[in-house]
């Protein structure tokens, strides 16, 4: 069934657990409301370069009119400033906005409480272990949440009237020099009875270490972590934990943001996390799964892996090969088919997402552009297996009516673009609605966004070398070829044109000296252009004409007989004769022409210069005859 009612997400890094499941508990729980979920997200802070310097065009894709509301998952973003920006554009919207945060928020929020369960599982290790050295393990790449959990074991620690000073902590990096290190400053004191670390990632970095150094867990001392990962929960004995309730998170978010449509505003709504108890605090627990599923899962998330980069290497390969964005487009249809992951793939790129900026088209001489429509075009479009054709539509709309119509599917929307340039997006949805979002799908999006890039550049290359074949070949009075330019383009009529014979005809202007004496250099080059204008219409686009130097024309045709050749001049010259009719200078416009020609077959450019010398002898003999005053036949 179509949800006309529409939820947008905006989170960064979706592919990290935590944003994975808190989106899937937003799309669950908006579909039991009979909303759709629209996800907006990012990979700001990834070291991605020109794929993620202009994703604050992420703001221009939805169409915020169709949104009833929205949840601003504000805590993964890394680079503040998009964050301020997503913000700064959610507080002029009518709709409601819910975010997911703990501190510094800008919007009634829904907060995940794991941080005040230090104090939950310091207590634990005090009440129930009898621990009375308890050591914590901060983490510098997140220090701000790090420094809280610090504070409220010391706190903790302090109520029940226990040591906790400098011996009794330390903060580190994600090395593993640091984790060595933290066990050196634990120990050399003596051993201490629990390590409460700052989350399970580290918690099982300093496992490691402290293995390493031959001490056994829980049996020299205890271990704890935070975020109940799936690698600290099958580790032997399972490490001690506290719960993260991230799709729960989600859930709430929009039952909070429900009750905003409804009139109800809560500023804070928490979800709390709970204590989880394992085998490293010296409690019993048994293990998630057994060793053998979870060494299974391992093995064939590292084939996953592995196959995921060699697909990414293979499709970066295929795509720099294409020479058009349709031949582009094929390949990536082949590659969405092979993952079986998408019920459904679209790719958007909008209107005039590969023309040269307008200063580049000034200057190669290309006419000016329409003004945009607005529209968006549909360029790849794969539902249940089947293509869709192309089609345009408005872009105030994420996707044409006749595919969101028929859906109920979550969709996941990434900008396409290459440093401050915005192709387009790329639409994704998951079967049954299971996000199933892998890394390969940011992969997807530097690799298409480094084709449309090289498609980009290749026009911008073709104007202006269509520019510098201006400046370089082109005659700048006429526009026609000049010398060099006749040179260099030769060989193309020659191979290329179909005719049985070449022919070379030599054009010179007419007391051209006299005219520019009397009437000046405007008017002399005024001629010049009048006989450049007979010329084009009475060759064909395929003929080489050029301009030599001041007054003298040469064309290199391919003709069927010398008779085709001289209709050509006959047109020139009759072209120039009405000219004569209908114009008020005070001078006549006329050629003296000559013309040469030889089969085509095995002619070379060494023959084409004896065509030349020919046509010219030709064209000397009639400006003598005209002289002598003999009338030509």
């Amino acid at each position: 069934m179509y949800h006309d009612n529409k939820i947008a997400v905006f989170v960064s890094h979706l592919y990290g657990d935590y944003q994975r499941q808190l989106c899937q508990g937003v799309v669950d729980r908006a579909a039991e409301y009979g909303y759709r979920t629209e996800i907006y997200c990012s990979n700001d802070g990834e070291a991605l370069g020109e794929y993620v310097t202009g994703e604050d065009t992420i703001l221009r894709l939805p169409d915020f009119q169709a949104v009833d509301g929205a949840v601003f998952v504000s805590g993964p973003y890394v680079d503040r400033s998009l964050r301020d920006k997503i913000a700064a554009v959610l507080k002029t919207q009518r709709f409601p906005v819910v975010e997911v945060a703990e501190y510094d928020v800008d919007f009634p929020s829904v907060s995940l409480r794991n941080s005040e369960l230090f104090r939950d599982m310091t207590e634990h290790m005090i009440q129930v272990h009898g621990a009375r050295r308890i050591c914590y393990l901060g983490y510098r790449p997140q220090k701000f949440f790090s420094d809280q959990r610090h504070k409220i074991v010391a706190r903790t620690m302090e109520e029940h009237g226990l040591p906790f000073g400098e011996g009794e902590v330390y903060e580190c990096e994600d090395r593993a020099e640091d984790y060595a290190a933290a066990l050196a400053h634990f120990t050399a004191g003596g051993v201490p009875d629990a390590v409460v670390c700052y989350n399970d990632h580290a918690a099982v970095r300093f496992w490691e270490a402290a293995h390493r150094a031959g001490y056994a867990i829980p049996g020299d001392f205890a271990v704890t972590g935070c975020d109940f990962d799936e690698e600290g929960q099958n580790l032997d004995p399972p490490l001690a934990t506290i719960t993260f309730p991230a799709w729960e998170v989600g859930a709430e978010a929009v039952t909070s943001l429900m009750g905003q449509m409804h009139g109800r505003v809560e500023p804070v709504t928490c979800v709390w996390a709970k204590l989880a108890p394992g085998g490293s605090c010296g409690c019993g627990r048994d293990h998630g799964e057994s060793h053998f599923l979870y060494q299974r899962k391992l093995a064939k998330r590292i084939v996953h892996t592995e196959n995921v980069l060699i697909d990414s290497i293979h499709m970066a390969a295929e795509l720099s090969r294409a020479d058009s964005v349709d031949e582009g487009v094929d390949i990536l249809e082949k590659f969405v088919r092979a993952t079986g992951d998408y019920s459904d793939f679209y790719l958007c790129l909008n209107e005039r997402w590969d023309e040269p900026s307008d200063y580049l088209r000034q200057l190669a001489g290309a006419p000016a552009e329409p003004r945009e429509t607005g529209s968006v075009v549909l360029k790849l479009a794969i539902r249940n297996g089947n293509r869709l054709p192309e089609c345009s539509f408005q872009s105030s709309q994420l996707l044409p009516d006749f595919i969101q119509q028929d859906s109920d599917s979550a969709y996941i929307v990434s900008p396409v673009a290459f440093g401050r340039r915005l192709f387009g997006y790329m639409v994704r949805a998951f079967r049954d609605n299971r996000i199933g979002y892998k890394f390969l799908d940011v992969l997807w999006l530097t690799n298409t966004a480094q084709f449309l890039q090289n498609i980009y550049e290749n026009r911008r290359l073709h104007a202006v070398s269509h520019q510098l074949e201006s400046v370089y070949a082109k005659d700048s009075l006429t526009g026609l070829y000049n010398h060099p330019g006749f040179v260099n383009r030769q060989s193309t009529v020659l191979h290329s044109v179909e005719g049985a014979m070449v022919a070379v005809t030599m054009f010179d202007v007419d007391e051209l000296k006299q005219i520019t004496d009397h009437f000046g250099h405007q008017e002399g080059d005024f001629v010049l252009l009048t006989v450049g204008q007979a010329l084009r219409k009475n060759y064909r686009q395929e003929d080489l004409c050029a301009r030599f130097e001041g007054d003298e024309f040469y064309v290199l045709a391919k003709v069927d007989s010398p008779a085709q050749a001289a209709e050509a001049v006959a047109g020139v010259r009759s072209y120039l004769a009405n000219f004569n009719k209908l114009s008020a200078k005070p001078y006549p416009v006329s050629v003296s022409a000559g013309w040469a020609c030889l089969p085509a077959e095995d002619v070379t450019e060494q023959d084409v210069q004896e065509l030349m010398s020919q046509a010219d002898a030709a064209m000397r003999r009639e400006k003598r005859d005209k002289a002598s005053g003999r009338t030509e036949k």
